[in-house]
């Protein structure tokens, strides 16, 4: 990368990242709130800065109808499980989806479970379809605990607990990130 490169992905970063702040610094809903205003202006904050479609990549063509599936039974907006399963497996790579490769917290497959967490949701995390469908059910089940899809997507990413017990705005910046990547593809 050059120098411009590297200085124009900073710029970038940082007009992601203000907005982003901006919006997970706002009060955060109760669960039974009907409209969660911090969920939009955290999408519009995002979807303003980057308006590219997320398509999922060619590695991912056997999974697209399981993720459509559950972005749909479980009322997701559609494309963000898709994205977020894209981020979590590094771009539906084998190794990852397949369990031989963890992350460095000892998440497992294409959700990136962690084993208690795959335990609680009853699912084998080398089970790529299983896991697709506790993901979709899981993600739901954030939301309707935090009230919107952007404080869902911090506490899949960070932790329930933390978020929880910190707020979202609390998130450190790679969850931060995590959550503007995902919003920002879906729009």
């Amino acid at each position: 990368m050059t120098a411009l490169g590297a200085l124009l992905a900073l710029v970038g970063l940082a007009l992601v990242a203000i907005p982003v702040y901006r919006a997970f610094a706002t009060e955060r809903p109760s669960p039974d709130a009907a409209s969660p205003p911090a969920d939009e202006a955290l999408k519009q904050a995002v979807g303003a800065i980057d308006k590219k479609q997320f398509s999922l990549p060619a590695a991912a063509a056997r999974y697209a109808k399981a993720i459509a599936t559950a972005e749909a039974t479980n009322g997701m907006p559609p494309g963000l499980l898709a994205r977020q399963l894209d981020i979590e497996s590094d771009h539906f790579a084998a190794d990852v989806i397949s369990g031989e490769r963890k992350s460095r917290a000892g998440a497992i497959g294409i959700a990136q479970f962690m084993p208690a967490t795959a335990a609680e949701l009853g699912v084998d995390p080398t089970d790529p379809f299983a896991s697709i469908d506790a993901a979709g059910r899981y993600m739901r089940s954030l939301y309707n605990r935090f009230g919107d899809w952007g404080a869902a997507l911090a506490a899949y990413n960070w932790g329930e607990g933390r978020v929880m017990l910190h707020g979202a705005g609390a998130a450190p910046p790679e969850t931060k990130q995590y959550v503007a990547l995902i919003l920002g593809a879906i729009g």
